[in-house]
């Protein structure tokens, strides 16, 4: 059993793909509705360690429909449950999103699934399924799907990505 204990709560191969989120990040955020992109707002995302090897915290700054936007997330590996867990938490209201996850196959993407309560239209625990994908070391997205809508129309938010090295540039 203590060998066991001891497996479950060190940090392994799964934690080290968080290192692939870290650093400081510009954003375009966009929202769809039946399909139809929203003009992109803008922000930055900083995302560094919260215990390192372990959890990473990411914080969001940016606007969101004309207004002041700021989020966080934590994320890391859950050995136990062998998945990627994120909780995320914003100024837009007062929910609590969490998910949970696996890497793709071939590495490059990892899909989570969750369940949020959508203020705008008062449904509770609606099915949605986070994309994050990777295309280099300096560009990622993400996509959030809402699992009630019909299919072709299910992309709800598309998040893209730059990460902006030393001396400003990305």
């Amino acid at each position: 059993m203590m060998a066991r204990a001891k497996k479950m709560s060190e940090p392994g191969h799964f934690h080290r793909y968080l290192e692939r989120f870290m650093g400081t990040w510009s954003y375009e955020f966009q929202l769809f509705s039946g399909g139809v992109p929203s003009v992109p707002d803008k922000g930055t995302t900083e995302v560094s360690w919260l215990i390192p090897n372990r959890w990473i915290q990411s914080k969001d700054k940016g606007e969101l429909m004309g207004q002041a936007y700021e989020g966080v997330m934590v994320m890391g590996y859950d050995n136990f449950k062998q998945s990627f867990v994120t909780t995320y938490v914003s100024n837009v209201d007062t929910t609590m999103q969490s998910t949970r996850g696996r890497l793709a196959p071939e590495g490059n993407s990892l899909v989570t699934y969750g369940v949020v309560d959508d203020v705008m239209t008062g449904k509770q625990d609606k099915m949605m399924k986070y994309i994050w994908r990777f295309e280099s070391a300096v560009k990622r997205s993400l996509e959030i799907h809402d699992l009630s809508l019909p299919d072709g129309t299910t992309k709800v938010v598309e998040i893209r990505y730059s990460k902006q090295v030393a001396g400003g540039g990305k």
